[in-house]
């Protein structure tokens, strides 16, 4: 509207604007995250100009894309800005991008404080939170599976502890997780969903039907969502135990005759020759081929060896034998133990006269 007027005969020319559009939604918006059952989203509705609200008659609420309603908070609100409030229930639809999908009045009414004219409730095309998804999560997270990368373990080895997860988690601590006759490293992971650790197993344990637990119910995803219950490995064995040695022999007391050795490893073992001098190493005396008995050629169980050794001729030195460490292997390749060494006293020196005295004297 244009206004002309005369003033002590100047002229001057008023613009006065005159704005009757009525007002108009002009933003929907709430923070980004994830959400789970218990949590309250406080969504926002931004007018283009100041409007009136009559809650006489009823009011307002949103619809939200998972079929829920987001109830109106007078107290929070003011003319430029309503605010609803939605409290997600555990049997609410999920959603992976909660946007609202209508604006119910229930029969308030609203006007503009300056137009008065009935405002637009027309929902804009933008987007719910503007700085990512707004996600409604309501599934706990779970283990996928469990797996050992090796499942026969061994003295020194170790192997490495894969958990893949239905869903990234916060956090997982080796604390979540009980390993028996053993210890973890601390878990990493890139993604949150696949984590893994290593397993080293304690020395001197022969365990079978060995098994991981995961306790779910210390998995929060990122929505909060507490898991539950337990998940299980399939089974491992371990057998870090190194076989060990003792040695026996057929005679008390110092001899001059040949002696017969016993070998006993505590369990059964192979690579082992009781012939050869770098697995039995043998002092004072010297072994008969022929006398060697092993499990494979002669009655003897299982881990038991036996042979001859003749002591050196017109000696009073021991027969002394002792197995190195790492000379036989378990069915789980571990080296044997290094035995005590075995002392049998030997008396193979000739009788001979040192002296020959008489008294002097006249006989």
């Amino acid at each position: 509207v244009a206004i002309r007027s005369e003033l002590n005969s100047l002229a001057y020319r008023s613009e006065v604007n005159i704005d009757s559009a009525p007002p108009a939604i002009a933003q929907v918006s709430a923070n980004a995250g994830a959400y789970n059952a218990g949590d309250a989203i406080e969504i926002a509705v931004a007018w283009t100009k100041g409007v009136e609200i009559d809650t006489t008659q009823g009011v307002p609420s949103l619809l939200m894309s998972n079929g829920a309603l987001a109830t109106y908070i007078p107290s929070l609100s003011s003319p430029a800005k309503l605010l609803f409030r939605y409290v997600i229930d555990a049997s609410d639809a999920e959603s992976a991008d909660l946007s609202v999908s209508e604006f119910r009045s229930g029969n308030a009414r609203f006007s503009g404080l300056v137009s008065e004219g009935a405002a637009d409730l027309s929902l804009p095309s933008s987007a719910l939170a503007l700085d990512g998804a707004l996600t409604i999560d309501l599934t706990p997270p779970e283990v996928v599976s469990l797996e050992l990368s090796d499942t026969q373990l061994s003295a020194g080895e170790t192997a490495q502890v894969s958990v893949e997860l239905s869903e990234a988690v916060q956090q997982f601590n080796e604390d979540y997780v009980t390993a028996s006759d053993g210890v973890l490293s601390a878990f990493v992971s890139e993604d949150g969903i696949t984590w893994t650790a290593t397993y080293t197993p304690f020395a001197a344990v022969s365990a079978l039907d060995q098994v991981v637990r995961v306790n779910q119910a210390q998995l929060r995803d990122l929505s909060g969502n507490a898991g539950s219950g337990e998940f299980a490995s399939s089974a491992y064995t371990i057998d870090s135990t190194y076989p060990e040695v003792t040695i026996t022999s057929d005679t008390a007391g110092a001899t001059k005759e040949p002696v017969r050795f016993v070998l006993n490893f505590s369990e059964s073992v192979s690579g082992f020759d009781p012939s050869d001098a770098a697995h039995v190493v043998i002092e004072g005396g010297t072994l008969e081929p022929w006398s060697v008995e092993t499990p494979d050629n002669s009655g003897r169980p299982e881990g038991e060896y036996s042979f001859v050794v003749v002591p050196h001729a017109n000696s009073t030195d021991p027969i002394k034998v002792r197995v190195p460490e790492n000379v036989a292997t378990d069915a789980s390749d571990n080296g044997n133990a290094r035995s005590l060494v075995f002392v049998q006293p030997i008396d193979t020196a000739k009788a001979f006269i040192e002296s020959i005295d008489a008294p002097e004297g006249a006989y």
